[in-house]
């Protein structure tokens, strides 16, 4: 084009000339015709070539302009495709990713807390392989069957394993203390404590928590006294009653008779302890009196009663007695720290210790009872809401959780190798290191980056006019510059900086290449593996 313009105008000034020249042989006195002959043929000559460029320069501004107004056209689709394709990521980023990845991070944290729940339940029990599995799904059957979460019921066990028990002992014991837990409003640690702590004192076994937890609860609803206040008595009490052989039961009807007449938690355990302590190892003067009054804790044979028998021979024996002479024998038998709490018991109506014998010894059921009474409500029913969905995050993340793991490994995988590169490598991955990950975000930065595409297609139309056109429009030049020296020209510039040092580091350095080609199998690797646990979902 321009050669045809230069043309153009050469042949123009040419033209000029001849008919100047011309003009002048026509109007001299002596005319040479044979001159003026020649020199219109020079000028008709110039004038077939000025016509011949003329010609083709329109043709060619011709199609310039046809193509121009094709680039426009597709610039302006170009547009259209990108405002669209935003308007779709836009849409899959709100109504898909977002909720999507909200959930699956959700299940994930929920997945990962359980998990390191019970891998302290190893640490501290060194519970492994398939006991660890079974302690894994009876904390999440705990989880959907109590008020309890698997988490939660995971640090229950956790306080099991500190009190020394195994995994059959967990699992035997866990169901009582939850149930307890439930039923008292304590919580697990302190729960925990108390029926391990007194299983142990009074020589029970793992699977006798859940009916050592129904004695407590029904104590704690039939007598003025709660888990915690018993759990604190039984610390001083359960030892010695448990060394003597006394039951459970005979000794919660003790303490729930103390804690009727206010005498409960340490004071009730101090008591009793110091008491049956009294009773087993008397003084001279307390076997004197004893002796009057014909108390003793062994049978002919020398074997010790059972709690109830000699609680009930204590109320018959001192039935017979005033006030007066009562306290005088409790004073000298079990001391003066202990004689009102043994007094309680012992003056008690024969109702009250009746229907508290009672109640304590048809207590099975009665924690389980308690605990689904108190989840009778939208509060109940809330947290119990809340137990379900924590299992169902558990399940979804035990399936995601090989591949988020593998992904992890990975990761750090490949930070140990980027601390092992030189600096040149490491500022050029820095650079291409970002990644996104997710369509819907991907499409918004398509669309975005659409409009910008658009413009400098249409610019790129008006550059190469301005380019190759005519002398009148060289001026738009510079306006086609000036609008690429913005975002667009920054993008390019970055590309191709960014392709030209991975070329080089490509073509150059074999460290990098290796590195590029273990990093691509690993990452296909990865997603292979994902792919196949995320199929069946």
């Amino acid at each position: 084009q321009s050669y045809l313009t230069k043309q153009t105008e050469t042949y123009s000034s040419r033209v000029y000339a001849l008919k100047s020249q011309l003009e002048e042989l026509e109007n001299a006195e002596n005319k040479d015709e044979k001159a003026i002959a020649n020199k219109k043929q020079q000028l008709n000559n110039a004038e077939s070539s000025l016509n011949k460029y003329k010609k083709q320069l329109y043709e060619v501004n011709a199609a310039l302009e046809s193509g121009q107004a094709q680039i426009e056209e597709y610039a302006k689709k170009v547009e259209a495709f990108g405002n669209k394709t935003k308007e779709i990521g836009n849409g899959l980023t709100k109504n898909v990713t977002a909720p999507i990845a909200g959930l699956e991070v959700a299940a994930v944290k929920v997945g990962s807390d359980f998990s390191a729940g019970m891998s302290e339940v190893s640490a501290v029990s060194g519970a492994t392989g398939k006991d660890l599995e079974a302690l894994k799904d009876k904390a999440k059957e705990m989880g959907a069957s109590t008020k309890f979460s698997a988490s939660e019921a995971a640090e229950a066990m956790n306080y099991m394993a500190m009190a020394g028990w195994n995994t059959q002992q967990m699992i035997d014991g866990l169901p009582g203390i939850l149930n307890l837990a439930a039923a008292s409003g304590e919580s697990l640690a302190n729960t925990s404590d108390i029926v391990t702590d007194a299983l142990t004192a009074f020589g029970l076994k793992a699977e006798d928590s859940s009916h050592f937890a129904d004695v407590l609860a029904k104590t704690s609803s039939s007598a003025n006294t709660n888990v915690s206040l018993m759990g604190e008595t039984f610390k001083y009490v359960a030892p010695l009653a448990g060394t003597l052989g006394f039951s459970v039961e005979d000794t919660a009807l003790a303490v729930g008779l103390m804690a009727n007449a206010g005498i409960k938690g340490s004071q009730a355990g101090t008591a009793l302890k110091t008491a049956i302590a009294n009773l087993a190892s008397p003084t001279d003067s307390m076997k004197e009196q004893m002796k009057k009054l014909g108390i003793s804790i062994t049978d002919t044979n020398g074997s010790v009663k059972p709690l109830i028998t000699i609680l009930e021979e204590l109320r018959t024996k001192f039935g017979k007695l005033s006030s007066a002479q009562q306290s005088a024998a409790a004073s000298t038998i079990f001391g003066k720290e202990s004689m009102s709490g043994m007094l309680a018991i012992i003056n008690a109506s024969d109702s009250d210790f009746n229907s508290l014998y009672e109640n304590i010894k048809n207590a099975d059921g009665a924690a389980k009872d308690m605990a689904d009474t108190m989840q009778d409500n939208l509060q109940g029913d809330l947290t119990t809401l809340s137990s379900v969905l924590e299992g169902v995050g558990i399940k979804v993340s035990e399936v995601l959780e090989p591949a988020l793991r593998d992904i992890v490994e990975a990761i750090n995988d490949l930070f140990s190798w980027l601390k092992g590169l030189d600096d040149e490598i490491t500022n050029i991955i820095v650079i291409i290191g970002t990644v996104v990950a997710a369509i819907g975000p991907l499409l918004v930065v398509i669309g975005t980056l659409a409009g910008p595409i658009s413009t400098a297609i249409s610019l790129f139309g008006k550059f190469k006019l301005a380019l190759f056109g005519t002398t009148e429009s060289a001026g738009a030049i510079g306006t086609v510059v000036s609008a690429l020296s913005g975002p667009v020209l920054a993008i390019i510039a970055l590309v191709v900086a960014t392709v030209a040092a991975l070329v080089n580091l490509w073509n150059t350095n074999e460290g990098f290449r290796n590195a590029v080609v273990d990093i691509a199998s690993q990452v296909m690797s990865i997603l292979q593996n994902l792919a196949v646990v995320v199929q069946p979902i």
